[in-house]
């Protein structure tokens, strides 16, 4: 993981980072499509998933410190409706989402995930780069350990704990829960993706990227294209599926406050957090544009 050279410029905010999910050479800009040619056709999850708040919501940042931090500050700015957690592992995440519920407060009616959130590195071999339990040696899952977890083979790495963790997560998913995994590259190996649908019941939908995954903090500020003031800068956010679209109808003054909110000094990362893909070739292409959605994979139910 590197960082690139912060890019400054007339009238932007001082601060400008940017950080990788996996060692990637600074990307170009990405090329328009071929006059002519349509858009790729982007998956039904190419809009804004507002959180159900009658259902659990999670993101699990999957480290600390370095690009971790900043993946916490996006996850801070863009999921209010969700319980964001420090993961360790696989089977920590599959604890933490049974000790609510199965475990949760009696006066709590939620008993059903919504929305679950893993940010993290993530290999085409389809490993992720955290361990299967707490103080493995190896520092990765692959699909065949997922597999190992919903077996009913009991001389295993998985403990009986993550055995009845998973239990309940898979009873507490239905049709509509969705796993999103933002880990570089995962979404090429369909096996990754289908074993973690596995886990969560089999009728969840489940999506990770099929190329590298790039997060970054941008500024905004006269001379700042497309984010000159904090009204742009909130267009651009509702634009690229951070923010609700009822964000648009805003109040100046609370559109203003949330954008500044975004960079409160000595609070770690500062900035107007982001994501973007980077397509073979180098171009890196936001949420907004087709091209993000058709390298997203998409593992669901067959109808």
């Amino acid at each position: 993981m590197r960082r690139p050279a912060p890019r400054r410029g007339p009238g932007e905010l001082s601060r400008v980072a940017a950080r990788r999910l996996q060692r990637q050479s600074p990307p170009t800009s990405a090329p328009a499509p071929p006059q002519g040619q349509a858009a790729p056709t982007a998956p039904p999850t190419a809009t804004y998933q507002a959180p159900a708040a009658d259902r659990f919501n999670y993101v699990f940042v999957m480290g600390s410190g370095g690009v971790f931090a900043l993946a916490d500050h996006f996850a801070r700015a863009y999921y209010q409706g969700h319980a964001i957690k420090q993961g360790t592992s696989l089977c920590g995440i599959l604890e933490a989402i049974r000790g609510d519920v199965e475990f949760g407060t009696s006066g709590d009616p939620r008993r059903l995930i919504g929305q679950v959130v893993v940010i993290t590195h993530g290999l085409a071999d389809g490993r992720v780069l955290f361990p299967l339990n707490d103080g493995d040696k190896d520092q990765w899952v692959r699909p065949e350990d997922v597999t190992t977890i919903l077996s009913t083979d009991w001389i295993t790495r998985t403990s009986l704990g993550c055995r009845f963790a998973a239990r309940a997560v898979a009873g507490a998913s239905d049709a509509a829960t969705w796993v999103n995994v933002k880990g570089c590259n995962l979404g090429q190996n369909p096996a990754a993706v289908d074993a973690l649908r596995g886990l969560f019941g089999g009728q969840a939908t489940v999506t990770a990227p099929k190329a590298t995954v790039r997060i970054e903090n941008l500024s905004y500020g006269a001379g700042v294209t497309g984010r000159r003031t904090a009204a742009e800068a909130i267009s651009w956010m509702v634009r690229n599926l951070y923010l609700p679209p009822d964000a648009e109808a805003w109040a100046p003054e609370r559109k203003e406050e949330f954008v500044k909110g975004l960079f409160v000094a000595n609070a770690g990362p500062a900035g107007i957090p982001s994501d973007a893909l980077v397509l073979p070739g180098g171009a890196k292409v936001p949420p907004s544009d087709p091209r993000y959605q058709e390298n997203i994979a998409v593992s669901r139910p067959t109808p």
